[in-house]
Order: C-alpha cells, then sequence, then structure tokens
C-alpha cells in the first residue's frame, strides 16, 4: 500500500507536483498515473492527471515566453 492510496485528489495533485519540481519526469508520472488507473484509484488519479497537465501547460508556457523574450530563431532550412 502507497501513502498515495489514502490521499484525496488535491493532496495527490501537490503530490505530484512535487515530485515534478524535484525532477521526476511526466513519463515517470504517467506510468504511476496508469497504476491508479488499474487499481481503480480514480480520485488519486484526478490529482495525479492534474498536475502532469500543468505541468505540460506551465513547461509550454514558459517555452513560449523564453522564445518570445529572447527572440529565438526556431525556423528550420528545408530538406
Amino acid at each position: 500500500m502507497s501513502v498515495l492510496d489514502e490521499l484525496t485528489k488535491d493532496e495527490a495533485f501537490a503530490m505530484t507536483l512535487y515530485d515534478i519540481a524535484q525532477g521526476e519526469t511526466l513519463e515517470t508520472m504517467r506510468m504511476v498515473l496508469t497504476d491508479y488507473e488499474e487499481r481503480e484509484e480514480y480520485e488519486v488519479c484526478a490529482g495525479i492527471h492534474l498536475a502532469i497537465e500543468v505541468s505540460s501547460f506551465l513547461t509550454l508556457t514558459a517555452v513560449v515566453e523564453e522564445y518570445f523574450e529572447n527572440n529565438i530563431d526556431l525556423t528550420f532550412d528545408e530538406l
């Protein structure tokens, strides 16, 4: 039995965000999500899924902001 088995959606969300902030990969967190889906721990799944989605969105937002702030050239030569 894992600590996540007794967590609410909000607690699973916060714990997953913490793990990601500490360097855990989104792929690893997706594997954790799959494990909890198989065990039908849907409240925990909802928190993990939301944290993955928020992290993905914030990462994309940071990349876009970096692009516009530093005018990074994202053009590619045609093949």
